[in-house]
């Protein structure tokens, strides 16, 4: 068992109910003598090494077994960085592909959906605001592709 469980969660969004997920800590617990403490290197340790269990009650929250699944779920207001799969994204003005890029983008650039989704011959499209390099923020529409993109925690 490791440090972090998953944990399965029903949430409202947009009027429907969705299941998300994410990490929670696992919890232990080790009776010491008076004035005895463990580091967190030490608890560590002792996981690691299969020396702690986790409490009989927690049997009542937790289910053994499944498969989490990694997806990145695109939503206005989250923030994301540009992975080396989106190369120099090119946002553009309105979601069409025929339309002239307004500004290119490089690996490691943060955006912030700000509009969306658009579907258009098929495909999905969100609207990003970016603060780049120079402390400009430009904004455009660009195409979702999980590869192009990664959750940026805490930005």
């Amino acid at each position: 068992m490791g440090l972090v469980n998953r944990i399965y969660v029903l949430v409202p969004i947009d009027g429907q109910i969705v299941i998300a997920q994410g990490g929670v800590a696992s919890y232990y617990e080790l009776i010491l003598p008076k004035g005895e403490a463990l580091n967190d290197d030490v608890w560590r340790q002792l996981i690691a090494a299969g020396q702690l269990e986790q409490p009989e009650w927690r049997t009542n929250y937790l289910s053994p077994g499944g498969v989490p699944i990694d997806i990145l779920a695109f939503r206005q207001g989250d923030v994301y960085r540009l992975t080396p799969a989106a190369g120099q994204l090119g946002l553009r003005e309105a979601p069409d592909l025929n339309l002239r890029f307004l500004h290119r983008l490089n690996v490691g650039d943060y955006l912030t959906i700000i509009d969306g989704p658009e579907i258009v011959n098929n495909a999905t499209w969100w609207k990003f605001q970016a603060i780049i390099e120079d402390e400009r923020t430009v904004e455009g529409w660009a195409l979702e592709d999980e590869r192009w993109y990664e959750r940026a925690w805490g930005q």
